[in-house]
């Protein structure tokens, strides 16, 4: 019931299918003009999300292509800062509606996950708009990752997603049928798979709304494995991710309700420099 029309995330779909089965060299040209730039594309083993965590892990075995809000960037940011969430997004010349449909597909996305953080705002007990403040301009990013059939044997640990959280307060999340390899680390420590599909949008809690709540919601810790049965271990797999990020300058503090007797466990940052501080960890820059 997210009220996106199917339509809309098929198009998107099948224009990163399409965009992914190409050459290295084609999707290149869409590439991301240096590490640490956050649109376009990114090939295999140039990223470890454990990184972000604090962990080493080799490099993951996907490809990416993400895109960003458009904004121009609020006075006062330093040249790093605007470059980083500000950039412009790179569009591929094929296939020839890949544009109209991701652009298209961020806004549906966007809309939805303002649905969604007003629920959550009545379900701690706030006001329906209280969150709405932080969200003017927000930065939010959406993201496809292909995962290729392997042409090699991993590396020993070696996963297609290391395990990370995300940067933001909510991400909504589209998964293909089949043995995925998505796992989530539950309360009791354990991995569990994550198994609803398109066109059902999983929704994961991100660093941000763990800040607000004081950990009362935790932000999810979360990979994508490689399948262990042979009909699915060398097959492709797919997801697309909206990452919904407030303002570059929103300050994220405990929200006045989860605020509990022991005070505040985080200290108090601002959305851009969090999420860009945490993605530049995961980047292999040499």
């Amino acid at each position: 019931n997210h009220r996106i029309p199917e339509e809309i995330l098929e198009s998107c779909w099948k224009s990163a299918i399409h965009f992914f089965s190409q050459s290295e060299s084609e999707k290149m040209k869409v590439g991301m003009p240096f590490p640490g730039y956050p649109y376009g594309f990114v090939p295999m083993e140039q990223e470890t999300l454990a990184r972000s965590k604090g962990e080493s892990a080799p490099p993951d075995l996907k490809e990416s292509f993400s895109i960003g809000p458009g904004l121009e960037p609020p006075h006062g940011l330093s040249a790093d800062e605007a470059q980083f969430v500000f950039s412009e997004n790179q569009w591929p010349e094929n296939p020839k509606d890949f544009k109209s449909s991701w652009e298209s597909c961020y806004k549906s996305l966007s809309n939805c996950a303002d649905r969604v953080i007003r629920l959550l705002a009545l379900a701690l007990d706030l006001p329906e708009n209280w969150f709405d403040r932080f969200f003017l301009n927000p930065i939010s990013a959406m993201r496809v990752n292909y995962y290729p059939e392997l042409g090699k044997e991993p590396e020993e640990n070696q996963l297609r997603a290391s395990a990370h959280s995300d940067y933001g307060s909510l991400t909504l999340l589209l998964q293909e049928k089949g043995e995925s390899g998505l796992e989530i680390l539950n309360r009791d420590k354990e991995w569990i798979s994550v198994k609803p599909c398109k066109p059902d949008l999983v929704v994961n809690i991100g660093d941000i709304m763990e800040r607000w709540t004081n950990g009362e919601w935790v932000s999810s810790l979360h990979r994508v494995t490689i399948p262990k049965t042979g009909i699915h271990k060398n097959k492709s797999r797919m997801s697309l991710a909206f990452f919904q990020q407030p303002d570059w300058d929103a300050r994220i503090e405990c929200i006045p309700s989860c605020l509990g007797t022991d005070g505040p466990k985080y200290k108090t940052v601002t959305s851009g420099r969090h999420l860009m501080e945490s993605y530049r960890k995961t980047v292999i820059d040499d």
